[in-house]
């Protein structure tokens, strides 16, 4: 319904009370493009979508089950016992996950992110899904870049295993540029922000949680292509 808009403390229970004699196999991630994060403006936006969806498109209701915002808020689409129409020939057995945003040009903000990880970790606990079972619009859509080429599917999908889980989400009166990272003890805060401000990592949600988990090898090699970036630029 337009204008249903979950905080990320109703999500789970919301999700877990919500009926699906569907049989879901995936959750499909998609960008709207447009409207970009900058064009953002709260229900106004969601009832543009609808709109668009329905008046234009001619269809029953928003073609995404959850609609991520920059603020970090989780707008409800259409129930998610009925098909999506966001993916051709993928829309029986999925949930649509769209962020708002154009993330071919745009950063997913820290509250976004929390939101879409915490979106994503309790839809596989419904569905008893894992993360493999996360995919992008752009895996069925050769011609599309969607969910965005500034998202990796191999690092959304190891966000939302079990040890990048976030403990907390950030709520609206967290700064922007508070750490993002569930995982820093306060002797490291320096250097993770400059790490943070030089782009060399991306955050997760802020929280405590004991000790660091190891770093994968495509993660290393990615922040050691960052690191040589920020280095040849200056």
């Amino acid at each position: 319904m337009v204008g249903t808009k979950l905080t990320a403390k109703e999500l789970q229970s919301w999700i877990r009370g919500q009926p699906c004699m569907r049989r879901i196999d995936e959750v499909i991630l998609h960008h709207t493009w447009r409207p970009t994060a900058r064009e953002y403006k709260g229900e106004q936006t969601i009832k543009a979508i609808y709109n668009f969806h329905v008046r234009n498109q001619g269809w029953s209701d928003i073609g995404y089950h959850f609609l991520i915002a920059p603020d970090g808020a989780i707008w409800v689409g259409r129930p998610i016992e009925n098909a999506g129409a966001h993916t051709r020939g993928r829309n029986a057995h999925s949930i649509g996950v769209c962020l708002i945003g154009n993330f071919d040009e745009e950063e997913l903000t820290v509250r976004q992110r929390a939101s879409l990880i915490a979106t994503l970790n309790t839809l596989l606990e419904r569905f008893k899904l894992t993360p493999q079972d996360i995919n992008f619009h752009r895996d069925y859509a050769p011609y599309k870049s969607c969910p965005g080429t500034k998202l990796d599917k191999a690092i959304v999908r190891s966000w939302v295993s079990e040890l990048e889980a976030p403990t907390t989400i950030p709520s609206e009166g967290d700064a922007d540029d508070a750490i993002a990272h569930p995982d820093v003890p306060a002797w490291a805060e320096e250097a993770v922000k400059w790490a943070l401000e030089m782009g060399i990592v991306t955050g997760t949600p802020s929280g405590k949680v004991e000790g660091y988990r190891p770093a994968s090898r495509a993660e290393v090699i990615v922040m050691l292509h960052r690191l040589w970036r920020a280095l040849k630029e200056d």
